[in-house]
């Protein structure tokens, strides 16, 4: 039997529900680690499908492995405050029962937060797995960590089974917000870079699983957008100090699909696009290497909204606002032309989207 460190330097947290396909394979990942100061602490949501009977195996042969189980089911969020508070680790690393981590992905993370103290939230590529464990895609965007700010400010861009935290910070931040079952992650995000800066590892360090219900989370987006248009709103104002109603937050939620409510929201939400990048240059995160990367958030940014609003009845009125948009944009020396990064966005920036910025 393994012995574990009371108090290790890692503490992986597992989220279970239901999860008997995947978390033998799950539990196996960390067990192969390369890295080997840490403890597993699984937590149970109330599974009902003998998601037990696994994980109590693999802990009556490693006592690394400890179980917080609880017999009713209470969401996502709960469970990880509860495991929050119940971990030993310095650093705290979410893995969910249906993903895989990579053989050396606590050894990689552990080196780079030991090596760079400033960093207080660190996340990686990863690879995508479907429901029998093939690989059948990747995401593998190269974000620096004025660009992670600035996407979680306006949602999400992280992974949530490739992260790996301060504890430290975690707690002083709140840690997450037990109340809330849609959106903990970001809310979490969102509070902990106020402690420091995110980061991201370009290497694929774990496999995300797509099933069935991943998908139905993602349907979730749009008829849960309230919900998360409220932690837009309470995201903006903790990072730019910013006061914008629930319809605004919610036509600049880089997740969200839904088009603004009318030409009003629209027209602010473009404005607060640009007061944005402004607000960016005047923060501390901001150094001069960052400026063409703060012009690409600006773009995108832009680029999402007409997207989504271009099939509006009232999308020929906005049109001229959003191309004075994109010409101040210009004025601040970005010139997304001869942008590079851009080419990954190759897939919805169409020529006819290009000819109509230009």
């Amino acid at each position: 039997m393994t012995v574990t460190n009371p108090t290790p330097k890692v503490t992986v947290i597992t989220a279970v529900y239901n999860s008997v396909p995947y978390l033998a394979a799950c539990l196996d990942s960390l067990l192969k680690q390369t890295f080997t100061d840490f403890e597993v602490l699984i937590v149970d949501d109330g599974s009902v499908d003998g998601s037990d009977r696994i994980y109590n195996q693999y802990a009556s042969h490693d006592n690394r492995i400890r179980v917080l189980h609880f017999n009713n089911n209470h969401g996502i969020g709960y469970c990880r405050a509860a495991s929050l508070r119940k971990a030993h680790g310095e650093y705290i690393a979410v893995l969910d029962a249906d993903n895989i981590a990579a053989p050396h992905r606590l050894e990689r993370q552990v080196a780079w937060l030991n090596e760079h103290q400033s960093t207080v939230l660190l996340a990686s590529y990863f690879g995508i797995i479907n429901h029998y464990g093939n690989l059948i895609g990747a995401e593998e965007l190269a974000l620096n960590q004025l660009e992670l700010r600035w996407r979680l400010i306006f949602g999400n861009c992280l992974e949530h089974s490739t992260v790996m935290f301060r504890k430290q910070a975690a707690l002083a931040c709140g840690g997450y917000d037990p109340a809330i079952r849609l959106g903990e992650d970001m809310d979490f995000y969102s509070r902990l870079i106020c402690h420091g800066s995110a980061e991201m590892i370009p290497e694929k360090l774990s496999l995300w699983r797509s099933r069935h219900q991943c998908l139905a989370q993602l349907d979730s987006l749009n008829h849960n957008n309230t919900n998360y248009a409220q932690l837009v709103s309470h995201a903006i104002r903790r990072h730019l100090g910013l006061e914008v109603s629930l319809e605004v937050a919610s036509a600049l939620f880089n997740h969200g699909y839904l088009p603004a409510q009318n030409l009003s929201v629209f027209t602010d939400a473009v404005k607060l696009t640009l007061l944005a990048l402004e607000l960016f240059r005047e923060s501390p995160y901001f150094a001069p290497e960052y400026s063409n990367d703060l012009g690409r958030c600006t773009f995108t940014q832009l680029m999402e909204l007409q997207q989504r609003n271009k099939n509006q009845p009232w999308w020929p009125q906005a049109f001229d606002l959003w191309e004075r948009a994109l010409q101040y944009l210009t004025h601040t020396k970005y010139n997304w032309l001869e942008d590079r990064e851009l080419v990954w966005q190759e897939q919805w920036l169409s020529q006819k989207d290009l000819a109509a910025a230009l």
